[in-house]
């Protein structure tokens, strides 16, 4: 059970931002009193913010909520508000809320700061920082209710109070914030849209299983077809077998046959291939004679010839490839010696330059001894000067630049000593100015800061328009508003009222007592008419429809009976047309799945031409691309002369690569040099910058030009050779030669294969094209029949439409004609309705009666309650005006003072200026003669400074020649340069001994080269007569052996034996032909099989297991679906069940609180009615609050009077509190007298009374009243249920204080 406990106010409204405001909550009563604007509902306000975040109306910007920083002169104020309060499991904690307002110059912002729950439980604290949404969401988790009961019940604002009596739409939405109604429709809301989405996949399951049922029939029946053909596919291969071993009979017998033949035939073969090669021969031998150079030597002479020559030619080769060798290493010593003669060039270069820079500076040395001696006056070093005096100048020249830089130091502490001296006597009096004119700047400041308070004061004043004349008007006013509404309530009293009212009610009822029996009467009377017409136009109706029944039999009746069934019955039509149709619809399924398999086999068959055709295109673009290649690499269109070119070209460039080596090697050092000239500006070999002079006759640009000229004659050379050119050549071949490989690969191999592949799969996909062709004819037929059956679909729905709706007219007639006799006859319908005419006459004048005593009622009331209004607004106003002037009297008493404080700070401005006066003189003094002091020793110093600087740079120019010229004595610089210059002598020697020997091994490869081109035509001479001898020897046997084979009779035989071996080989080709036959059927059978046995493999071989899967999938998802529409109603009404119920528990408190609150008898009680919005029990209401007058409800809504509002929504609010708040036994009442006359204020006072009195046993049960009215608390008895009140009140600077006091003070 939670309850509140105390709260801290700070900042908030009219309570100030530098003290708190503590108020304790009691039980089980609270009282706060206090006049109209002491803050009061801001208690109300603060309570609801700290429980729920919610600021109150019209203050969520702008800072309303916010105790404004105008009162009290700051740009930033910050509200605070904590609330301590037990939690419904029984922690205690404190919820910390805080929000910030900043006034800048044209706006305000308002900002709310870091919220903090303090949570005590079992002796341990913990404290949850959060964000503001996240405790807004747990504290009313905490307080046991839920956000919609804090807001609108519990802590209600005085300016929502009547919000029972708002408007439909917002009246529902209230009601279903506080029922939660929300998110229980939500949840329903979920089971539909689950419960759909079932429904939707069983429908798709139903479609899975009634395919899947058909793919297990259609494998049932694959299976049934393998079997026969099995069958079928033994019986040919015991026949297939027979035809075998006649086959073998045939082809044994034709075998012996041409064995014979074939031993004869080799007899003619060996005649006429002897014939041949004599004519071969013959040919040879004159080709031989007429090219060749024949030669005296025996055949053994020739033969020892040519085995020497391949020994010699073996020599030669072994004797060039080590000569080659040879000319490799010289090259690569010529190499090396071109390297080390170009690092010796250099050296030479940079030695000699070191030689000369040490002569330079020998010579700057004895310049530089003589011209500073002469410039300084140093005596005995004007002619020539040996190293002894060069020693002794330097000690002179270095003790002479010490002692300057000793009296330079003590030129400048001198100075420096002064300076500081004098500019301590400035610093001085600058302080004393500086502190009188920061005095002068304080007091000036004072005296515009109270400048501008005295404005703001004055304009504050300004805004005060109340003076004492006005505070006597007020109250005359309000004397005289009293007096008037003590008459008021002495008429309404003498009156009577509610007795005309209650009286004027009473004859109405019996008038609509009356009234609802003659309605009744007539509803009666008018039934029995309605049921005579209705039986009239039935059988009128029954009528046509049995003329268009027959119509529509007599019209398609015969095409009925020759598409669907013969001697077919309107009552059972329905179901024999839904069998044709299915029956037609299964045969061109069957159709259209078997038109499926050839459609399958055509698209494999596609698939693998299609494939054929993209490799054989890829082959052909990639034997384009190699050949492409193979041409550009060779220069020719024809890619057989591949090898030969390749082999020309590395004969070629292997005779030129020799010349170009010791070209290439002075080329290159050539380049380096023309190199380092450009872009150093200095030579390669010696190291010496590159600059122009005169008296040498050297000139940069003529340099750089001839050592260009020497390598353009060096390239043109080298071009001249063209060695790269063949190179390049002979490698671009070499690259080719794996496209060359690939191409003639292609060309010879691969795409004929891809050829004759793709022109078997086009005759393959021709046969199947041919089968699809015939069975969309087949489908077509199927089709159309179907369709015809399908066309019938109107005219049978029609035939049974009309054929059951006869049924129905004739029961219907039946049953009204029992009815009307059934049922009795009374007055007539004329005579009613003229006596329900007087009765509506006399109603009417009845409620116009009771409408005029209720309007004088209410008339009477206004004015009561207006002129109440009228009073508590004037106390307002004089309370309002008492405290304005008491704020005007302060205002002027706060300016009197700024002013004389103003007036006492001139006065210290004054003398200050004075003072700073007398001060000026003396600081002028003192700077002059700082500056003087400065001026003289600056003057000084850097005298003695430029002779120090002439001293230094003289010693530091001799001290850098003397160092240069004694470093280059000790690293030996003269015997550097003569070695380096030996060393390369010896070098050019060595390479020019080099270059001989490339030249002698040269000339030595190409005399071997010329001696093997003449070996090899000695060679084919030596070749040429041995094949000519041979052939005139293979000539004469070739004449004696074609003799002998002549003699024999071969030819005769042979033809004999072919004759015989020709009849046996037909009949084995008959016979094979028969077999082939056999084997072509079997062949075509086992496909079908094996097609069969694929088709059940991939579709139908789990067709049992898929079927049984998809029929559970049915029965689960259907059960699931049945489970969610019972599940989604028994929640229905379950909701509905509690809604009635609380309906019926809230209008029950309601009508208790009413009676014992409400003094008047125009109003038997309240309730709040709740109507189902559509009237299907979807869970959707709308709410009303209706009053019950002699049992008849009506709503209050523009019918009641403002205290008739008031009380109303209190009571309602009350009973919310008591049904939604069983946890958090809390309510607030914010001037709960609002418009109440004196009766009702009593009435309502007995009944909070009487709640305190029933519920103060509950522990937790807190009653906050807030008013102004204190007879009210004392109606309340409140004494019997506290000891002590709050009472709200303002200070003088109108800032709300709480206080606490003895409820004896308004009990008596």
């Amino acid at each position: 059970m939670s309850k509140v406990n105390r709260m801290q106010i700070l900042g908030v409204r009219s309570f100030d931002n530098k003290q708190h405001q503590n108020i304790v909550f009691w039980t089980p009563l609270t009282l706060i009193v206090g006049y109209n604007g002491s803050g009061k509902t801001t208690i109300i306000e603060c309570l609801k913010y700290a429980t729920t975040g919610e600021l109150p109306p019209n203050s969520k910007t702008g800072g309303a909520f916010i105790h404004d920083p105008k009162l009290c002169g700051e740009k930033e104020v910050m509200a605070r508000v904590q609330l301590s309060f037990t939690a419904a499991s029984g922690s205690r904690m404190v919820v910390d809320r805080k929000l910030q307002l900043t006034v800048k110059k044209a706006s305000r912002s308002q900002k709310t700061l870091d919220c903090s729950l303090l949570i005590a439980k079992d002796g341990e604290k913990s404290v949850v920082s959060s964000r503001v949404a996240h405790l807004d969401q747990i504290l009313p988790q905490y307080l046991g209710v839920s956000k919609a009961v804090l807001e609108n019940v519990i802590f209600c604002h005085q300016d929502d109070s009547l919000w029972p009596m708002s408007e439909p739409s917002a009246l529902k939405k209230k009601f279903d914030e506080i029922f939660e109604a929300q998110k229980y429709t939500k949840a329903i809301d979920n089971i539909k849209i689950l419960r759909k989405k079932h429904t939707e996949e069983l429908g798709k399951f139903k479609l899975i299983e009634q395919h899947a049922k058909e793919d297990r029939d259609r494998g049932e029946r694959a299976r049934k077809k393998a079997d026969a053909l099995f069958d079928e596919i033994e019986t040919l291969n015991n026949k297939a077998k027979n035809l075998e071993e006649r086959v073998a009979e045939a082809k044994m017998k034709s075998k012996e046959a041409f064995d014979h033949a074939a031993r004869f035939e080799q007899i003619v073969a060996q005649l006429n291939g002897k014939r041949i090669t004599l004519r071969a021969n013959q040919e040879s031998v004159v080709d031989l004679e007429a090219n060749l150079k024949q030669m005296l030597e025996t055949d053994e002479d020739l033969h020892s010839m040519l085995n020497q020559y391949e020994e010699r030619v073996a020599l030669y080769g072994k004797q060039q490839e080590e000569l080659r060798k040879e000319y490799s290493n010289l090259k690569q010593d010529l190499d090396v010696n071109r390297e080390s003669l170009g690092v010796k060039q250099s050296e030479i270069g940079k030695y000699q330059a070191q030689k000369e820079q040490h002569e330079r500076h020998l010579s700057q040395r004895e310049t530089l001894i003589k011209e500073t001696a002469k410039r300084h006056g140093i005596r005995g070093f004007d002619y020539d000067i040996t190293d002894s005096q060069v020693t002794d100048f330097l000690a002179i020249i270095g003790k002479m630049s010490s002692d300057q830089n000793r009296a330079l130091d003590r030129a400048r502490k001198d100075t420096q000593e002064e300076l500081r001296n004098a500019q301590n006597g400035v610093n001085q009096l600058n302080e004393q100015k500086s502190v009188l004119t920061q005095r002068k700047e304080m007091s000036r400041s004072q005296i515009a800061a109270n400048d501008r308070r005295v404005v703001d004061l004055q304009r504050t004043m300004d805004k005060i328009d109340i003076d004492e004349g006005g505070e006597a008007i007020l109250k005359d006013k309000k004397n005289e508003t009293e007096q008037r509404l003590k008459t008021a309530n002495a008429n309404n009293l003498s009156q009577r009222f509610d007795d005309r009212i209650r009286d004027a009610d009473a004859a109405q009822r019996n008038l609509d007592e009356r009234k609802e029996s003659l309605e009744a009467e007539l509803v009666n009377a008018t039934r029995l008419a309605r049921d005579s017409a209705q039986i009239e136009y039935a059988q009128d109706e029954l009528q046509r429809t049995k003329r268009s029944l027959e119509t529509m039999k007599g019209a398609h009746g015969s095409r009925i009976a020759q598409l669907v069934e013969v001697g077919w019955d309107p009552a059972t039509l329905s179901s024999s047309f839904e069998r044709a149709v299915t029956y037609k619809a299964t045969e061109v399924k069957e159709a259209e799945s078997r038109r499926d398999i050839s459609q399958s086999k055509l698209d494999n068959i596609n698939f693998k031409l299609s494939t054929v055709e993209s490799e054989q295109k890829k082959k052909r673009t990639e034997f384009q691309k190699c050949e492409k290649a193979v041409q550009d690499a060779i220069g020719s269109d024809d890619i057989a002369d591949f090898e030969q070119t390749l082999q020309e070209r590395e004969e070629i460039y292997e005779t030129t690569t020799m010349d170009q080596a010791k070209f290439q090697a002075q080329l290159e050092y050539m380049r380096s040099c023309l190199k380092t000239a450009k872009e150093d500006d200095r030579c390669r070999l010696c190291k010496r910058s590159l600059k122009d002079d005169r008296s040498e006759q050297f000139k940069k640009a003529e340099f750089i030009t001839s050592i260009e000229q020497i390598i353009t004659k060096a390239e043109k050379a080298a071009r001249e050779e063209n060695a790269d050119e063949m190179f390049a050549e002979l490698e671009d071949a070499k690259k080719a030669k794996p496209s060359y490989d690939l191409a003639m690969r292609l060309r010879h191999t691969e795409l004929p294969t891809l050829q004759s592949e793709s022109t078997r799969w086009v005759a393959e996909r021709d046969v199947v094209n041919k089968e699809l062709e015939e069975q969309d004819a087949i489908i077509q037929d199927l089709q159309t029949s179907k369709m015809e059956v399908e066309s019938l679909s109107k005219n049978v729905q029609s035939i049974v439409n009309s054929y059951n709706q006869a049924r129905d007219l004739e029961k219907k007639i039946l049953e009204l004609s029992e009815k009307q006799k059934a049922a009795g006859f009374g007055r007539s319908i004329d005579d009613i309705q003229e006596e329900l005419k007087k009765i509506g006459d006399e109603v009417r004048s009845a409620k116009a009666v009771l409408a005029s005593v209720s309007e004088e009622r209410d008339k009477s009331r206004n004015l009561v309650n207006t002129l109440e209004f009228n009073i508590r607004d004037i106390n307002a106003e004089l309370n309002s005006a008492q405290s304005k002037l008491k704020e005007k009297r302060a205002l002027a008493e706060r300016m009197e003072e700024l002013k004389t404080h103003s007036s006492d700070q001139r006065e210290a401005i004054r003398g200050y200026d004075r003072d700073i006066q007398n001060l000026v003189p003396q600081i002028e003094q003192a700077q002059l003669k700082y500056d003087d002091i400065n001026s003289r020793g600056s003057e000084r110093v850097q005298r003695l400074q430029d002779d120090a600087s002439k001293l230094s740079d003289s010693v530091r120019q001799l001290s850098y020649a003397e160092n240069e010229i004694t470093a280059y004595k000790e690293k030996g610089g003269p015997q550097q340069l003569a070695r380096s210059q030996r060393e390369f002598e010896i070098l050019q020697a060595e390479i020019s001994r080099v270059e001989e020997d490339m030249i002698h091994v040269t000339r030595q490869v190409k005399k071997i080269d010329d001696t093997l081109r003449d070996t090899d035509n000695t060679k084919r001479s030596i070749s040429d007569n041995l094949r000519y001898r041979k052939a005139k020897r293979s000539l004469q046997t070739l004449q004696a052996e074609i003799q002998e084979l002549e003699t024999n009779n071969a030819e005769k035989d042979q033809e004999r034996w072919d004759l015989e071996g020709n009849h046996w080989q037909n009949e084995w080709n008959k016979l094979t032909t028969m077999n082939a036959s056999l084997l072509g059927t079997m062949k075509e059978k086992d496909e079908q099989l094996k097609d069969l046995e694929a088709e059940w493999q991939t579709d139908f071989q789990d067709a049992n297991y898929k079927y049984r899967e998809a029929h559970i999938k049915v029965e689960t998802t259907k059960a699931a679906v049945e489970d969610l529409g019972r599940y989604g109603g028994a929640l229905d009404k379950a909701i509905m069940k509690y809604h009635t119920l609380k309906m019926e528990e809230i209008n029950s408190i309601i009508e208790e609180l009413w009676r014992q609150a409400y003094q008047g008898t125009d109003v038997d009680s309240i309730r709040i009615r709740s109507d189902n919005e559509t009237g299907k029990g979807n869970r959707s209401y709308n709410y009303r609050v209706v009053m019950v007058k002699q049992e008849v409800e009506m709503d209050m809504r523009g019918r009641c009077s403002a205290g008739q509002k008031v009380l109303a929504s209190i009571v309602i609010r009350l009973a919310l509190a008591e049904c939604f708040g069983t946890n958090c036994g809390l309510i607030a009442l914010d001037e709960p007298t609002t418009n109440l006359d004196q009766e009702n204020i009593i009435g309502l006072a007995s009944a909070l009374s009487e709640i305190i009195k029933v519920r103060k046993k509950q522990a937790n049960f807190q009653l906050i009243v807030i008013t102004h009215d204190e007879e009210f608390l004392r109606a309340m008895n409140c004494s019997d249920y506290a000891t002590h009140y709050y009472r709200v009140t303002r200070d003088g600077s109108q800032n709300s204080l709480i206080e606490l006091q003895d409820i004896s003070l308004v009990s008596k």
